[in-house]
């Protein structure tokens, strides 16, 4: 091989951008941030984590908005779900020490699941109206829905 092939390869070699290496710095702190945010909601909303909704909800909104959607909405839908466990179910203590929950009699749970559908229209309206609203943080608002 000689030096002008060598030259035109190493010229012709793709660089690696850094404006590339900081967007994936970014995506990681976003992951890490709803991480933590999905922990938040676990210990706003037991009972709600507790049937592994809050797993569900953030499953859902990293779908629809991606990790920084989870790390902005999570703890809004935990919350806003846990009254609807707390009607529908009774906490106990089991006798090695950890917390069960026994259903309610007269529990509606096909309320349960719409009650989820209306917080994530909710969440998906609000975020695609935010920028119009005075106050543009959606935990600062009281609960969105009338508890069915």
């Amino acid at each position: 091989m000689n030096f002008n092939n060598t030259w035109r390869n190493y010229v012709n070699k793709p660089t690696k951008s850094k404006g590339q290496l900081l967007g994936e710095q970014i995506f990681r702190e976003y992951k890490l941030l709803a991480e933590g945010k999905k922990d938040d909601a676990k210990k706003i909303a037991p009972i709600t984590a507790h049937f592994g909704t809050v797993d569900l909800i953030a499953n859902q909104l990293r779908t629809m908005l991606g990790d920084k959607g989870v790390g902005k909405y999570i703890v809004f839908a935990a919350r806003e779900m846990e009254p609807v466990y707390q009607n529908n179910y009774v906490p106990y203590t089991k006798e090695d020490g950890t917390t069960g929950y026994t259903d309610r009699p007269n529990r509606e749970f096909r309320y349960m699941t719409g009650h989820l559908e209306q917080i994530m229209t909710a969440i998906r309206e609000f975020h695609a109206s935010q920028n119009r609203l005075e106050q543009r943080d959606i935990n600062k608002y009281k609960a969105l829905m009338k508890i069915l």
